[in-house]
């Protein structure tokens, strides 16, 4: 490559300014032959690719509702309040239903229990005050089970009703005009002269 730059400077000599071709050596060897051996490294020689690859995750944030859908912070604190409200009252709801089911669960397990438990024959006759002690012990199973339900039903209903009356008390912000005050206009009169 020096050999190729000397031979071209000296077919060049006579055609180009000496400090054209002064400068023109100097640019070459301050820069492609100054690293020539890395350019021969980088174009020459067989490299082994040691690839990364990395999955970033980017998430672009939510297109911004209109301004002309917004409120008042006021506003948006009692709707706030409202859904939270109603929210737990489905929860109560909802938890109410589910006690029910349990209940009902309960009742039947506990009644198939003590019936299993009479072992009866099926041609014993049953004398009526054995008949009668177990209807009253059935009768006892069914009444527990109904008085813990309506227990449950009416601490249920209390809450529910208070969930209603704080709905009821919160008050609704009072909106605010965006247009400007009515001022009042004044009538200036002229008092004329009297002749």
């Amino acid at each position: 490559a020096l050999r190729n730059l000397r031979d071209k400077c000296e077919e060049y000599q006579h055609k180009l300014n000496p400090n054209y071709l002064q400068h023109l050596v100097n640019h070459l060897m301050g820069t492609f032959f100054k690293h020539y051996r890395l350019y021969q490294f980088v174009l020459c020689e067989d490299r082994v690719i040691d690839q990364t690859v990395y999955d970033l995750v980017v998430q672009i944030p939510h297109e911004a509702p209109s301004l002309k859908d917004g409120v008042s912070a006021e506003l948006w604190k009692y709707q706030k309040q409202i859904t939270e409200l109603s929210e737990a009252e489905d929860q109560l709801r909802a938890g109410m239903v589910a006690f029910r089911e349990t209940m009902q669960l309960k009742s039947e397990q506990e009644l198939e229990k003590f019936y299993e438990d009479l072992k009866f024959q099926d041609k014993e006759v049953i004398e009526r005050a054995n008949l009668e002690k177990i209807i009253k012990a059935a009768h006892e199973i069914q009444m527990s089970v109904a008085s813990e339900l309506l227990q449950k039903e009416i601490e249920t209903a209390f809450q529910i009703l208070d969930l209603k009356i704080q709905k009821t008390t919160i008050s609704l912000p009072a909106t605010k005009s965006l247009q400007s005050p009515v001022t009042k206009e004044t009538k200036t009169g002229r008092k004329g002269k009297k002749k």
